[in-house]
C-alpha cells in the first residue's frame, strides 16, 4: 500500500493514490479537507509521486507528512538525509527519525518536530524560530549559530548538543536536558536556569 522500508541511505521512491489517502486514519480520524486539498492541487491524475523523502518533505505537502505516515503510507525516515538549505517551514515531522541528518542552514520557522530523533544531526545556522522541537531527541546534535527563537524545547534532550553561538530569546525550556552542553556565546531565554531539568556547571 505504501512505500516499503528502506536501508539506511537507499532512496525511496513515494507514491500515494487519492484512495488510499481517503482511505486512511489516524486515531479513528480521516485526512482533513485543507490535507486533501493540498494533495489534490499537488496529483497528477489523482496520484502523488515523489522521487525520495528528501521531495515530500520539502513539498506542498509537507504540512501533513507525519500524518500521512503515521496512517501507514510511508515510513518518515530521514536518517542521515541530507537536508541543507531546504524549505521545511511548518513540515510536520513529528515523530520523525532523523538522526546523523545534515539539515545546515535549513529552514523550519514553525515546523513541528515533537518527539523526533535529531540525535547527531547537523542543524548548524538552521531557522527553528516558532518550532515544537518539545520532547525532541538532540543529544550530541549541533545546533550552533541556530535561530531557536521562541521555540518549544520542553522536555527536549539536549545532552551533548552544541549550541555555541545559538539564539534561545522566549524558548520554552521546561525540563531541557542541557548536560553537558556547548551554551558558550549562546542567547539564552530569562529564567532559564530554574526551569530546565540539567545544566551544564560551566554554562553563562
Amino acid at each position: 500500500m505504501g512505500a516499503r522500508a528502506r536501508e539506511v541511505g537507499e532512496a525511496m521512491s513515494i507514491r500515494i493514490t487519492r484512495d488510499q489517502l481517503l482511505a486512511a486514519q489516524v486515531d479513528g480520524q480521516g485526512p482533513c479537507s485543507e490535507g486533501v486539498e493540498a494533495f489534490d492541487a499537488a496529483a497528477v491524475g489523482g496520484v502523488v509521486e515523489y522521487a525520495d523523502l528528501r521531495a515530500l518533505v520539502t513539498g506542498p505537502l509537507r504540512r501533513w507528512a507525519s500524518w500521512v505516515a503515521a496512517a501507514g503510507l510511508y515510513d518518515l525516515d530521514l536518517r542521515g538525509a541530507d537536508l541543507s538549505g531546504a524549505d521545511l517551514t511548518r513540515a510536520n515531522l513529528c515523530g520523525a527519525c532523523m538522526s546523523g541528518a545534515d539539515l545546515s542552514g535549513a529552514d523550519l520557522t514553525s515546523a513541528a518536530l515533537s518527539g523526533a530523533n535529531l540525535c547527531g544531526a547537523c542543524m548548524s545556522g538552521a531557522y527553528l524560530a516558532r518550532a515544537d522541537l518539545s520532547g525532541a531527541y538532540l543529544a550530541r546534535a549541533d545546533l550552533s549559530g541556530a535561530d531557536l527563537t521562541s521555540a518549544d524545547l520542553s522536555g527536549a534532550d539536549l545532552t551533548s548538543a552544541d549550541l555555541s553561538g545559538a539564539a534561545l530569546s522566549s524558548a520554552d525550556m521546561t525540563r531541557s536536558d542541557l548536560a553537558r552542553a556547548n551554551l558558550r556565546g549562546a542567547k539564552m531565554p530569562t529564567g532559564w536556569r530554574e526551569v530546565v531539568w540539567r545544566h551544564h556547571d560551566d554554562s553563562p
